[in-house]
């Protein structure tokens, strides 16, 4: 949450943006009031407690809680709500820590209020991240102390007949842990829902913030959008990897990290009903079956050439800037996530 700034940051959030970005099932298949009034929004309000800039998840997350607070709020997205990375992705869900089980009971109690589990294909079918032989993580799954509660370890046995298969992407496995509180459910159309709750926030979409022009005093901050301003007390910047473009303070220390996805048509020929992986960080490729029978892969981050998957890996901006022009495939993450499909297969 930014207060004003003594110095006014101007960078377009519009140059750059993928006109036409690359095609999303959650997006096409989310079909909500929203998404009807999509094509023609509300005129910008001149005024707003605050001004959130980003229409997926967190943005408007934030702007619901902020109407919890009692706060009026104004919502600036270039494109339709959960148009970016919110509606791009397969929702894993992680059960591991305290902050994600009450983030899940959270989620479910939403989805309760909006039609129930099924609606957003809620999903607890654990997570399986696989090893190999004679590979590293196949002994360090084999020595690492587990939460018996959430997680258990599989031996080669037990993983091959969950998964109907002892190889895959063509390697024998050595074993896996297996995480029982972990599951997936559809993003989008939790956006969605949240949005519709959030009933003190004026949803400009396709609408471009231009530039924050904070007050000398600090005590507010006008938003330029290119469809005319408004004036706030706090701005959130919920843009992800675009953030830089409003804020380029924070290029050397955020940057873009695209994960290429792709999903089948529907299929029979793997029954398992929770998500699986292979590899750590940016190796890692993960697969799940949704209801309907297609499958959602994706991963392989480290085949993207524009930059490294861990900060500590990464050799600045000017030798690594990354992208955030989504209307590109990555060619080699989309030959690598194919090439796992079939041998999953």
């Amino acid at each position: 949450m930014l207060p004003g700034r003594s110095k006014p940051r101007v960078a377009s959030m519009a140059a750059g943006l993928a006109p036409r970005p690359t095609p999303s099932y959650w997006i096409e298949n989310t079909d909500t009031d929203f998404t009807e009034r999509a094509a023609d929004p509300p005129a910008v309000p001149a005024e707003a407690d605050f001004v959130v800039v980003g229409g997926g998840l967190t943005g408007v997350s934030t702007a619901y809680w902020l109407n919890k607070l009692g706060h009026s709020c104004v919502l600036i997205e270039g494109r339709s709500l959960a148009g970016g990375a919110s509606g791009r992705n397969g929702g894993v869900l992680s059960g591991g820590s305290e902050f994600h089980k009450a983030n899940i009971e959270m989620l479910k109690a939403i989805m309760e209020e909006h039609g129930g589990s099924d609606e957003f294909e809620y999903r607890l079918g654990g997570y399986l991240r696989i090893a190999f032989e004679g590979s590293d993580e196949a002994s360090e799954y084999a020595e690492a102390e587990l939460d018996p509660e959430r997680q258990e370890l599989w031996p080669a046995e037990r993983c091959a007949k969950e998964l109907q298969t002892d190889t895959v992407d063509g390697r024998k496995i050595a074993n896996g842990i297996f995480g029982r509180t972990s599951g997936h459910f559809w993003p989008a159309r939790m956006v969605h829902a949240i949005a519709a709750d959030a009933t003190k926030t004026t949803f400009c979409t396709h609408t471009s913030a231009l530039s924050l022009e904070p007050e000398p005093d600090g005590s507010e901050v006008v938003v330029q959008t290119d469809r005319g301003a408004v004036r706030c007390k706090r701005v959130a910047i919920c843009t992800n990897g675009w953030s830089p473009r409003l804020l380029p303070e924070l290029s050397h220390v955020l940057y873009p990290v695209r994960n290429g996805v792709i999903m089948t048509a529907p299929v029979q020929a793997w029954s398992w009903p929770g998500s699986v992986s292979i590899g750590d960080g940016p190796e890692e490729i993960y697969a799940m079956k949704r209801p309907d029978g297609r499958i959602c892969i994706g991963g392989a981050r480290r085949r993207d050439p524009t930059c490294s998957w861990f900060t500590s890996e990464w050799e600045g901006p000017e030798k690594q800037p990354g992208s955030d022009n989504d209307s590109e495939i990555i060619a080699p993450v989309a030959a690598r996530l194919r090439e796992f499909l079939r041998q999953l297969l």
